[in-house]
């Protein structure tokens, strides 16, 4: 697996339309780790939080109440699209 940084670096050149890298540059597995860091967050701080372009399952199992997490309150704003 590549690294985020390796990946940002690779794909994101000077002067190029980086529309078309930005998911390229965002690897599920940074997505995940993100979320799961900021429930956490909510877990510890007992603030609400919400989440918004969610877009892989990784992302919002992290984000699913499991019993270590009950109580924790996440909003998750996503589109169909990306679990088809």
């Amino acid at each position: 697996m590549r690294s985020s940084l390796r990946v940002c670096t690779e794909v994101l050149r000077p002067g190029e339309d980086w529309s078309e890298w930005h998911e390229p540059s965002r690897p599920e597995s940074v997505e995940a780790e993100g979320t799961g860091r900021f429930a956490t967050f909510l877990e510890n701080t007992g603030a609400t939080g919400y989440v918004v372009h969610l877009s892989c399952r990784e992302s919002l199992a992290s984000c699913r109440c499991t019993p270590s997490r009950a109580g924790v309150k996440i909003h998750v704003e996503s589109v169909r699209r990306h679990f088809c």
